[in-house]
């Protein structure tokens, strides 16, 4: 099983377990732009070809990455020494608390992640050529009309709680992926892999 990690400063990997995120744009590395040796295809054919080249598949499941210490925290207090253990003897450690994954989700195992999501779609595309509908499937919300100022009531939120508010949710989405990957990003408008999932049940 393969994980994907979403980030926790903008509190994505919570929307993604929340069932309010259910799409991901991930940068497609300059390796398999070369590998696939299509610059002179039509663009169609060019995006087909490298949908087909995303490491996820249609149907796959996947792990939400989280630490093994957050983790624990989602389960019922009866069977977290039960996944302590586990993670432990994963690791070949005496403890579980003693696993770089404790505190850090780069490190962890997918299999022992709690959360998992099934991918529904994949799609090559430009990180700007992106859909008012799609923007929310990425996380941007819509504020209650009672708190909207100034006409911007589309949002996103930090983990200080912190408002980013615009006026149209193309504005909104270009800012969270600027605060993610650098104001540079936008300029730049590489190749994506635009990825649409749903949350399955919990596993452990």
């Amino acid at each position: 099983m393969q994980k994907l990690m979403f980030n926790d400063e903008f509190l994505l990997t919570a929307a993604v377990e929340e069932g309010e995120k259910t799409m991901t744009r991930r940068i497609i590395p300059e390796k398999v732009l070369i590998e696939q040796g299509i610059e002179k295809a039509t663009e169609a054919y060019r995006m087909e070809q490298l949908a087909k080249a995303c490491p996820f598949k249609v149907g796959e499941i996947v792990a939400v990455a989280m630490s093994y210490s957050k983790a624990e925290k989602r389960l019922s207090p009866s069977k977290r020494a039960e996944y302590r253990a586990k993670v432990a003897k994963a690791h070949k450690k005496d403890f579980a608390e003693q696993t770089a994954g404790w505190g850090n989700k780069m490190f962890v195992r997918a299999d022992l992640m709690p959360v998992q999501i099934r991918i529904l779609a994949i799609k090559a595309t430009r990180l700007k050529d992106i859909h008012d509908d799609e923007c929310l499937k990425e996380g941007i919300m819509i504020m209650s009309p009672r708190f909207v100022k100034n006409n911007k009531r589309f949002y996103y939120v930090d983990w200080r709680d912190k408002e980013y508010c615009f006026d149209s949710l193309q504005r909104a989405f270009r800012s969270l992926i600027m605060n993610i990957e650098g104001r540079k990003i936008c300029l730049k408008n590489p190749l994506v892999w635009a990825i649409e999932f749903e949350l399955v049940s919990e596993t452990l």
